[in-house]
């Protein structure tokens, strides 16, 4: 199978967790839901942006989505998939291009890898996503991917400076 539609490089691809659905990024300022219809790939919802999207990410029941705008737009924004549509809950303005955002494994956190040295951790408040912690490093480079473990209590990012750094969660604050 292969899946179309997209008019410019796709940036990023993932399922969700029954492999009936997938997600893609890509630099035509969308992001594709396509579903598993009959015997082929549907593209079923389109969620627009307003420049490329770098990367776009399920939760893991596949209820929400994680998008990361890249150029001018720098936002990381949250879709719930209600009545069935998806619809942009959250938009997370950030001061420099986004290169990746997911979801923790338990979904109430997102973290977000960035063009500034720093990797940003959100967590769902009262509703709100609220930045709690900010992870850098001072060698100037970008990050560009950030991806939680199994359980949510450690942090992998990889640096455009020729390294990755790990995070883990110790008394309630992020070391590396």
């Amino acid at each position: 199978h292969t899946l179309v539609g997209m008019e410019y490089s796709v940036s990023s691809a993932q399922f969700n967790s029954d492999g009936k659905k997938i997600v893609t990024a890509s630099y035509d300022y969308k992001a594709r839901v396509f579903e598993f219809i009959g015997d082929e790939w549907k593209n079923t919802h389109i969620l627009d942006h307003i420049d490329p999207v770098r990367s776009a990410r399920f939760n893991f029941d596949g209820t929400k989505i994680v998008t990361a705008s890249a150029a001018g737009d720098k936002t990381v924004r949250v879709w719930n998939f209600r009545n069935n549509k998806w619809t942009n809950t959250h938009t997370l303005k950030l001061a420099s291009v986004i290169r990746s955002a997911e979801f923790s494994p338990d979904g109430t956190k997102i973290i977000s890898a960035s063009d500034d040295s720093t990797v940003r951790v959100f967590e769902l408040r009262n509703n709100m996503w609220k930045n709690t912690h900010t992870l850098g490093i001072d060698d100037g480079y970008s990050f560009s991917s950030a991806r939680f473990n199994l359980d949510g209590t450690k942090i992998v990012a990889a640096s455009d400076g020729y390294d990755t750094k790990v995070f883990e969660f110790i008394d309630n604050e992020w070391i590396n």
